[in-house]
């Protein structure tokens, strides 16, 4: 909402419930996932949905990518052929004290992660949304 008490254009990110902005690829079956994408990117059926698919997609590239360290991670997330990795990396070392070379090696780790890329990739992603920590747990506690 403006001071004027209207309404914002809600983002991309808003309108599909995809706080990470994950590109739709028909080849995820992501739970939650609306069939038809919206320029690009992947909708959820909630904001819940859009979560855990962030901490999925996370702990897919840990096992099946071998990513180790928050620079792993993002090169993968988003790839220098169509993001400034430099300024995400910078994002993520001033705002989030996330170094390119830190090792992502707990659960902890992945949760600190996942907001940090949601943060830098939604303007105005809610830190405190209740999803946050419930679809992380469902990820990292339950497989």
């Amino acid at each position: 909402m403006t001071e004027e008490g209207r309404e914002l254009p809600k983002t991309i990110s808003q309108k599909c419930h995809n706080p990470g902005n994950i590109r739709f690829d028909p080849r995820n079956a992501w739970i939650g996932q609306l069939p038809t994408p919206y320029k690009g990117f992947a909708r959820f059926s909630s904001e819940w949905y859009g979560t855990r698919a962030v901490y999925h997609l996370l702990k897919t590239y840990r096992e099946k990518h071998r990513c180790k360290t928050v620079g792993d991670f993002i090169y993968r997330w988003a790839p220098p052929s169509e993001n400034d990795e430099m300024a995400y990396l910078h994002f993520l070392s001033t705002e989030y004290d996330l170094m390119s070379w830190t090792i992502v090696a707990n659960t902890t780790d992945f949760l600190i992660l996942g907001i940090a890329i949601m943060d830098y990739e939604s303007s105005c992603f809610d830190r405190a949304s209740n999803s946050l920590v419930s679809a992380w747990k469902v990820t990292f506690e339950r497989g």
